[in-house]
């Protein structure tokens, strides 16, 4: 969740072409248009497809910087969260200034932000993935880039992954921010794991009766 939020917030804010001019010493950027594409979070309305752990946690991470929240899962019928209203998915794609895909990959949802969605879409609406690569029709998005209805992507996931070069629309893109699916890396997330997995194993091992309950 924290990279969801990293994501976009350096989507938002044009992060990464502000970042390589300066580093190669440009200061003259103030005249440059995307000045006049950047708004306080607080003003946006983000959408958030998959209201599951990671969707909760991005939610409640994005309340501190005030934008009106949204999201659409079909598994849930309510959320806890007071601050985030549940509204359909055509309804989400027509309110969101940022859609944050953080649902799991299913037959139903493969491609679901494809050309019909992100023709529903607000201009200039920014589009965040982090969930799995097979979400976003590529192509669709590379079209939509294109033609500027969807103005900035950032991606954490691919598919294929790594891309086919041949095939590849998106990378190295200005408009495109890529990472190498590393939202979920972090020293405590591993720690995280290895502490699962090892609460596993003592769990079959005490339901094969080869160690005692407790």
């Amino acid at each position: 969740s924290d990279h969801a939020v990293l994501l976009i917030l350096a989507a938002q804010r044009r992060l990464l072409p502000f970042a390589l001019a300066a580093r190669d010493g440009d200061w003259d950027v103030y005249e440059w248009p995307r000045l006049g594409e950047i708004h306080r979070l607080r003003s946006r309305t983000v959408g958030i497809i998959g209201l599951g752990r990671i969707g909760h946690l991005v939610a409640r991470k994005l309340h501190g910087f005030g934008p009106t929240v949204i999201a659409h899962d079909p598994f849930i019928a309510g959320t806890p969260d007071p601050e985030v209203e549940l509204v359909s998915l055509d309804a989400l794609a027509a309110r969101s200034d940022i859609v944050v895909s953080c649902a799991a990959l299913t037959e139903t949802s493969r491609g679901m932000i494809g050309a019909d969605f992100l023709a529903k879409c607000r201009p200039g609406v920014l589009i965040v993935n982090v969930s799995r690569g097979g979400i976003v029709a590529e192509e669709a998005l590379a079209d939509a880039l294109d033609r500027g209805h969807v103005a900035y992507a950032a991606l954490d996931v691919r598919d294929p992954e790594p891309p086919i070069a041949a095939e590849d629309r998106l990378t190295g893109r200005d408009d495109v921010l890529l990472t190498q699916h590393i939202a979920a890396s972090s020293v405590e997330s591993v720690a995280g794991l290895h502490v699962e997995a090892a609460e596993q194993i003592v769990r079959l091992l005490r339901q094969a009766g080869r160690l005692p309950a407790s």
